[in-house]
Protein backbone atom coordinates (compact mmCIF):
# COMPACT_ATOMS: atom_id res chain seq x y z
CA UNK A 1 0.00 0.00 0.00
CA UNK A 2 1.33 3.45 -0.94
CA UNK A 3 1.42 5.93 1.93
CA UNK A 4 0.57 9.54 1.15
CA UNK A 5 0.70 12.78 3.10
CA UNK A 6 -1.69 15.60 2.12
CA UNK A 7 -0.69 19.21 2.66
CA UNK A 8 -2.80 22.25 1.75
CA UNK A 9 -0.83 24.96 -0.09
CA UNK A 10 -1.69 28.25 -1.82
CA UNK A 11 -0.56 28.51 -5.44
CA UNK A 12 -1.38 31.63 -7.47
CA UNK A 13 -4.17 32.57 -5.07
CA UNK A 14 -5.75 29.10 -5.29
CA UNK A 15 -5.92 26.66 -2.42
CA UNK A 16 -4.65 23.28 -3.65
CA UNK A 17 -4.05 19.92 -2.05
CA UNK A 18 -0.48 18.80 -2.41
CA UNK A 19 0.09 15.03 -2.25
CA UNK A 20 3.45 13.69 -1.19
CA UNK A 21 4.21 10.05 -1.82
CA UNK A 22 6.42 9.07 1.13
CA UNK A 23 6.72 5.40 0.24
CA UNK A 24 10.44 4.56 0.51
CA UNK A 25 10.08 1.86 -2.16
CA UNK A 26 9.13 4.41 -4.81
CA UNK A 27 12.33 5.38 -6.65
CA UNK A 28 10.95 8.64 -8.03
CA UNK A 29 10.29 10.12 -4.60
CA UNK A 30 12.69 11.13 -1.90
CA UNK A 31 11.68 13.02 1.22
CA UNK A 32 8.45 14.23 -0.38
CA UNK A 33 10.17 15.57 -3.53
CA UNK A 34 10.35 13.75 -6.82
CA UNK A 35 13.79 12.84 -8.12
CA UNK A 36 12.56 12.71 -11.70
CA UNK A 37 14.07 15.36 -14.01
CA UNK A 38 11.59 17.75 -15.66
CA UNK A 39 12.28 19.96 -18.68
CA UNK A 40 10.87 23.24 -20.00
CA UNK A 41 7.84 22.60 -22.23
CA UNK A 42 8.85 25.17 -24.87
CA UNK A 43 9.93 23.59 -28.15
CA UNK A 44 13.69 23.60 -28.61
CA UNK A 45 14.41 24.51 -24.96
CA UNK A 46 16.03 21.77 -22.91
CA UNK A 47 16.51 23.65 -19.63
CA UNK A 48 15.79 21.68 -16.48
CA UNK A 49 13.03 23.14 -14.31
CA UNK A 50 12.11 22.61 -10.67
CA UNK A 51 9.47 20.06 -9.72
CA UNK A 52 7.17 22.75 -8.27
CA UNK A 53 7.36 24.71 -11.54
CA UNK A 54 6.43 21.58 -13.49
CA UNK A 55 3.68 20.54 -11.07
CA UNK A 56 2.08 23.87 -10.09
CA UNK A 57 3.68 26.50 -12.37
CA UNK A 58 3.64 27.20 -16.10
CA UNK A 59 6.09 24.38 -16.91
CA UNK A 60 8.58 26.86 -18.40
CA UNK A 61 12.10 27.85 -17.40
CA UNK A 62 12.64 31.43 -16.26
CA UNK A 63 13.84 32.65 -19.66
CA UNK A 64 10.95 31.11 -21.58
CA UNK A 65 8.45 32.32 -18.97
CA UNK A 66 9.57 35.94 -19.48
CA UNK A 67 9.45 35.56 -23.28
CA UNK A 68 5.93 34.16 -23.02
CA UNK A 69 4.79 37.10 -20.86
CA UNK A 70 6.14 39.50 -23.49
CA UNK A 71 4.38 37.51 -26.19
CA UNK A 72 0.97 37.67 -24.54
CA UNK A 73 1.45 41.35 -23.62
CA UNK A 74 1.76 40.97 -19.84
CA UNK A 75 5.15 42.74 -19.81
CA UNK A 76 4.40 45.19 -22.59
CA UNK A 77 4.76 48.71 -21.18
CA UNK A 78 2.98 50.41 -24.08
CA UNK A 79 -0.65 51.47 -24.26
CA UNK A 80 -3.17 50.02 -21.85
CA UNK A 81 -0.64 47.49 -20.55
CA UNK A 82 1.36 50.29 -18.95
CA UNK A 83 0.71 50.57 -15.22
CA UNK A 84 0.60 54.38 -15.50
CA UNK A 85 -1.90 54.31 -18.38
CA UNK A 86 -4.59 56.92 -17.71
CA UNK A 87 -2.77 58.12 -14.59
CA UNK A 88 -0.55 61.12 -13.86
CA UNK A 89 2.35 61.68 -11.48
CA UNK A 90 1.83 64.26 -8.78
CA UNK A 91 3.52 67.64 -9.13
CA UNK A 92 5.92 66.77 -6.30
CA UNK A 93 6.97 63.54 -8.03
CA UNK A 94 7.35 65.27 -11.41
CA UNK A 95 9.49 67.96 -9.81
CA UNK A 96 11.82 65.37 -8.26
CA UNK A 97 12.09 63.44 -11.51
CA UNK A 98 12.73 66.62 -13.47
CA UNK A 99 15.36 68.01 -11.11
CA UNK A 100 17.22 64.69 -11.11
CA UNK A 101 17.52 64.99 -14.92
CA UNK A 102 19.02 68.47 -14.81
CA UNK A 103 16.02 70.68 -14.09
CA UNK A 104 14.76 71.23 -17.63
CA UNK A 105 11.23 71.87 -18.78
CA UNK A 106 8.67 73.58 -16.54
CA UNK A 107 11.04 73.26 -13.56
CA UNK A 108 14.16 74.57 -15.35
CA UNK A 109 14.57 77.25 -12.67
CA UNK A 110 15.30 74.46 -10.19
CA UNK A 111 18.63 72.70 -10.24
CA UNK A 112 20.31 69.83 -8.44
CA UNK A 113 21.70 70.75 -5.00
CA UNK A 114 25.35 71.36 -4.23
CA UNK A 115 27.58 69.74 -1.63
CA UNK A 116 27.25 71.59 1.68
CA UNK A 117 31.00 71.23 2.30
CA UNK A 118 32.77 71.86 -1.02
CA UNK A 119 29.99 73.22 -3.25
CA UNK A 120 30.29 70.59 -5.99
CA UNK A 121 27.08 69.95 -7.95
CA UNK A 122 25.46 66.70 -6.86
CA UNK A 123 23.85 64.07 -9.06
CA UNK A 124 20.94 63.37 -6.72
CA UNK A 125 18.57 65.86 -5.11
CA UNK A 126 18.42 63.67 -1.99
CA UNK A 127 22.16 63.96 -1.23
CA UNK A 128 23.72 66.64 0.95
CA UNK A 129 27.40 65.85 0.41
CA UNK A 130 29.49 64.60 -2.51
CA UNK A 131 31.16 61.19 -2.32
CA UNK A 132 34.50 62.61 -1.14
CA UNK A 133 33.02 64.82 1.60
CA UNK A 134 30.69 62.04 2.72
CA UNK A 135 33.70 59.75 3.19
CA UNK A 136 35.46 62.47 5.21
CA UNK A 137 32.38 62.82 7.40
CA UNK A 138 32.27 59.07 7.93
CA UNK A 139 35.95 59.10 8.90
CA UNK A 140 35.37 61.95 11.34
CA UNK A 141 32.48 60.11 12.96
CA UNK A 142 34.56 56.91 13.02
CA UNK A 143 31.84 55.08 11.07
CA UNK A 144 34.46 52.83 9.51
CA UNK A 145 35.21 51.43 12.97
CA UNK A 146 38.94 52.11 12.78
CA UNK A 147 41.07 51.86 15.91
CA UNK A 148 41.79 55.24 17.46
CA UNK A 149 45.05 54.04 19.00
CA UNK A 150 48.20 52.99 17.04
CA UNK A 151 49.01 49.30 16.73
CA UNK A 152 52.40 47.80 17.63
CA UNK A 153 54.14 48.45 14.26
CA UNK A 154 52.85 52.05 14.27
CA UNK A 155 54.09 52.56 17.83
CA UNK A 156 57.51 51.24 16.83
CA UNK A 157 57.70 53.58 13.81
CA UNK A 158 56.41 56.52 15.84
CA UNK A 159 59.12 55.92 18.44
CA UNK A 160 61.78 55.88 15.70
CA UNK A 161 60.45 59.10 14.13
CA UNK A 162 60.50 60.89 17.48
CA UNK A 163 64.08 59.76 17.95
CA UNK A 164 65.61 60.73 14.60
CA UNK A 165 63.22 63.59 13.65
CA UNK A 166 61.77 65.02 16.87
CA UNK A 167 58.66 67.17 16.47
CA UNK A 168 58.61 66.65 12.70
CA UNK A 169 55.99 63.96 12.21
CA UNK A 170 52.75 63.30 14.01
CA UNK A 171 50.67 60.13 14.14
CA UNK A 172 47.32 60.84 12.42
CA UNK A 173 46.08 57.31 11.79
CA UNK A 174 43.20 57.93 14.20
CA UNK A 175 41.14 59.72 11.50
CA UNK A 176 42.42 63.08 12.70
CA UNK A 177 43.33 64.17 9.15
CA UNK A 178 41.57 63.12 5.93
CA UNK A 179 43.13 63.85 2.52
CA UNK A 180 40.68 63.11 -0.26
CA UNK A 181 39.09 59.99 1.20
CA UNK A 182 42.25 58.59 2.81
CA UNK A 183 43.64 58.82 6.31
CA UNK A 184 47.49 59.05 6.43
CA UNK A 185 49.43 57.34 9.21
CA UNK A 186 52.07 60.03 9.79
CA UNK A 187 52.18 63.58 8.45
CA UNK A 188 54.79 66.34 8.66
CA UNK A 189 53.73 69.17 10.99
CA UNK A 190 56.47 71.70 10.11
CA UNK A 191 55.15 72.99 6.81
CA UNK A 192 56.47 70.24 4.53
CA UNK A 193 53.82 68.38 2.56
CA UNK A 194 55.17 64.91 3.34
CA UNK A 195 53.42 61.74 4.45
CA UNK A 196 54.74 58.45 5.78
CA UNK A 197 52.50 55.43 5.33
CA UNK A 198 53.07 52.14 7.16
CA UNK A 199 51.70 49.17 5.20
CA UNK A 200 50.88 45.88 6.90
CA UNK A 201 52.35 42.82 5.17
CA UNK A 202 49.03 40.96 4.94
CA UNK A 203 46.34 43.61 4.57
CA UNK A 204 48.04 45.83 1.98
CA UNK A 205 49.05 42.85 -0.17
CA UNK A 206 45.47 41.77 -0.83
CA UNK A 207 44.46 42.19 -4.51
CA UNK A 208 41.76 44.79 -3.83
CA UNK A 209 44.01 46.77 -1.51
CA UNK A 210 46.90 46.85 -4.00
CA UNK A 211 44.66 48.93 -6.29
CA UNK A 212 43.57 51.02 -3.32
CA UNK A 213 47.22 51.66 -2.42
CA UNK A 214 47.79 53.16 -5.88
CA UNK A 215 44.72 55.38 -5.55
CA UNK A 216 45.95 56.51 -2.14
CA UNK A 217 49.33 57.69 -3.53
CA UNK A 218 47.64 59.42 -6.48
CA UNK A 219 45.27 61.23 -4.13
CA UNK A 220 48.11 62.45 -1.92
CA UNK A 221 50.03 63.59 -5.00
CA UNK A 222 46.95 65.43 -6.27
CA UNK A 223 46.97 67.53 -3.09
CA UNK A 224 50.71 68.16 -3.35
CA UNK A 225 52.00 65.58 -0.84
CA UNK A 226 55.05 63.36 -1.22
CA UNK A 227 54.63 59.90 0.27
CA UNK A 228 57.09 57.43 1.77
CA UNK A 229 55.93 53.81 2.05
CA UNK A 230 57.34 51.65 4.82
CA UNK A 231 56.34 48.00 5.00
CA UNK A 232 55.83 46.15 8.25
CA UNK A 233 58.61 43.62 7.53
CA UNK A 234 61.13 46.49 7.13
CA UNK A 235 60.78 47.32 10.83
CA UNK A 236 62.85 44.23 11.60
CA UNK A 237 65.88 46.27 10.53
CA UNK A 238 65.44 49.74 12.05
CA UNK A 239 68.79 50.96 10.74
CA UNK A 240 67.67 50.57 7.13
CA UNK A 241 64.33 52.21 7.95
CA UNK A 242 66.23 55.09 9.55
CA UNK A 243 68.31 55.58 6.39
CA UNK A 244 65.18 55.41 4.23
CA UNK A 245 63.43 58.10 6.29
CA UNK A 246 66.45 60.44 6.36
CA UNK A 247 66.88 60.09 2.60
CA UNK A 248 63.21 60.90 2.10
CA UNK A 249 63.58 63.92 4.38
CA UNK A 250 66.56 65.30 2.41
CA UNK A 251 64.77 64.98 -0.90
Amino acid sequence: MVTQNVNVVEVGGLIMKKHYNINKNNGNWKGGITSKVHYCKEKGCHNIIHYNTWKYGNKRCRSCAVKNLHKIGRLNVKGSNNGMSGKRHSEKTRRKMNISHGGEGIFKHERLPHCIDCGVKLGDYRSKRCKSCRAKEQHRNNEFNYNRTPNKPEKSLNKLLNKILPKEYKYTGNNEIIIGTFNPDFINVNGQKKIIELYGDYWHNLPNNIKRNKRRIKTYKKYGYKTLIIWEYELKNLDKVKEKILKFEKN
